[in-house]
């Protein structure tokens, strides 16, 4: 059986071997950082109480010109950050030179995963390939007939609306409310499939009659998974639903190409057939990705909480600034590190007149909903705010699982982690920053879909300079994946610019330092 340790690939916890130098990265060792009490005194807890662990936190950073704040990414551990990659951290980017008098803490929130999730088997099968194959096969045939071709997004959409259409999707039931021309009634039709179960069970069941073919491999691949269930009742039970499951679950798959919601062709029917296993109960993939990210925000919010570790150093370092104008807090973060900062931001205004000095976000894993709540609502407590987010075209080609999920974590968290999006949760991404307006921009999108991202590219717009797209030079792109961003030896530019901005050094001053055993990561591209 082919065993998929999911979370364990997306953390990156490889080895940690010599990763290759760059031009960019100094060509020296870094001086080996040894595990001592004084080492120790840079890392906190932050959802715990323990007041000697801050208390030594807070002996040396109240003793420097200020501090730094390092959130890390929704997957580590404490244990990880304590011997991997915090080690790493302070021998390559936060050494003494580089700090520039700053102090740097790690805030960890306890994200670490230890859940195996077994999909090979299914997702590897003749079934989920055959099922695969036909919607392929079905979208070309539709592409075909119209002289369309799959190699870009609108024929796609085209392509899969007409599936759609053909399926008894006319649309004429939906002119009575509202009087928009035939495009919009039809991909209102296409977000009611994906966000109200009559129209859902509509689409389902004309796939069922009207496309035998197609939904027969869907009916298969949903006859394997029902094997896995042990219990004989159950089985008996959810087979009188194959049916029925099987052709949602195609009808989903169609309208998010439809409404061009989909993470190119293979990750949406991936995702949407993990949601479906999900569902069934069949294997705890897509449970297990939405419960962890339910916890990665939850935890966030218990950072900041009364009483804990994290409220009370903030505190403590407010005050102390109070006394000591010249001392800076500042804060980076990396992948969903940016949530944990975006509830740091409403604990500061709720609690006074604290703000942080500098805010780095590196490929940031926050959605656009919970970036209005907090980085746009309150602007003055973030400082210089600047964010680095991969370009899209790294990060649709950024693939996990081994290959079966053809893109990159972030479309994972969008399509997957995230509880509500209907499979497209908007993320501070490039796709949902304003590069593809469509169909957010659309009434029915906001009507049914409940949500309006259109303030984020406004003040994205009102802000030059905030967002920056990584890598800054294709010809110097070999770390410009989601997990290579977070070793700033792997990415020597955006480490130096991240660090200068901190520290208040000139970046060509900042120097990138290659740590002993270093984690490796893999090359983009590849």
């Amino acid at each position: 059986m082919l065993f998929f340790t999911v979370f364990s690939v997306l953390a990156g916890c490889s080895a940690r071997q010599q990763s290759n130098q760059t031009n960019d990265i100094q060509t020296q060792a870094a001086t080996e950082v040894v595990m001592t009490s004084a080492y120790d005194a840079h890392f906190l807890r932050c959802r715990g109480n323990d007041a000697g662990q801050l208390q030594s936190v807070l002996n040396k950073a109240l003793s420097s010109t200020g501090v730094i704040l390092y959130f890390h990414g929704g997957l580590s551990s404490d244990n990880y950050m304590r011997t991997n990659l915090g080690p790493a951290l302070l021998e390559s980017m936060f050494t003494e030179a580089n700090l520039n008098g700053l102090y740097p803490i790690f805030v960890n929130y306890d994200a670490g995963v230890l859940d195996d999730v077994s999909v090979g088997d299914l997702i590897t099968s003749a079934a989920y390939q055959n099922l695969q194959s036909r919607v392929l096969s079905r979208l070309n045939l539709e592409s075909n007939n119209k002289g369309l071709k799959l190699n870009n997004q609108v024929d796609v959409q085209q392509a899969a609306m007409s599936v759609l259409i053909g399926v008894g999707a006319d649309g004429s039931n939906l002119k009575s409310n509202f009087k928009q021309n035939a495009v919009d009634d039809n991909e209102r039709f296409a977000a009611a499939v994906l966000a109200e179960q009559k129209e859902l069970a509509i689409a389902a069941s004309n796939i069922q009659q009207r496309d035998p073919e197609l939904y027969k491999a869907a009916q298969q691949f949903a006859e394997l998974y029902n094997e896995l269930e042990t219990d004989p009742a159950q089985k008996k039970a959810k087979s009188l639903f194959i049916g029925i499951n099987a052709s949602k679950m195609l009808a989903k798959i169609f309208a998010r190409f439809a409404l061009t919601l989909n993470h190119q062709i293979e990750p949406t029917i991936f995702e949407e057939v993990v949601r479906e296993l999900s569902l069934f109960n069949v294997i705890n993939a897509g449970a297990v990705m939405q419960s962890h990210w339910t916890k990665v925000k939850k935890h966030s919010e218990e950072c900041w909480q009364d009483g804990s570790n994290g409220a009370r150093l903030i505190a403590q370092l407010l005050a102390h600034q109070a006394e000591h104008s010249d001392f800076k807090i500042s804060a980076i973060s990396h992948s969903a590190g940016s949530i944990v900062i975006g509830d740091l931001l409403k604990h500061l205004a709720a609690n006074g007149d604290g703000k942080l000095d500098n805010t780095v976000l590196l490929v940031p894993a926050i959605s656009l909903e919970l970036f209005q709540q907090s980085f746009m609502k309150y602007p003055e407590r973030v400082g210089k705010l600047k964010a680095y987010v991969l370009a899209d075209s790294y990060e649709r080609r950024d693939e996990l699982f081994g290959g079966i999920y053809a893109a990159s974590l972030l479309y994972g968290v969008s399509g997957i982690g995230e509880t509500d999006g209907f499979g497209d949760k908007p993320l501070l991404l490039e796709r949902h920053l304003g590069s593809k307006k469509h169909p957010y921009d659309k009434w029915y999108y906001r009507l049914l879909l409940g949500e309006d991202i259109r303030p984020v590219w406004q003040f994205v717009e009102q802000h030059p300079g905030l967002v920056e797209y990584y890598p800054f030079n294709p010809a110097n792109d070999s770390g410009a994946t989601h997990e290579c961003t977070k070793y700033p030896w792997r990415v020597a530019d955006l480490a130096k610019l991240s660090m200068a901005q901190l520290s208040g050094l000139a970046a060509e001053n900042v120097t990138i330092l290659v740590p002993h055993d270093a984690p490796t990561c893999k090359p983009a591209g590849y």
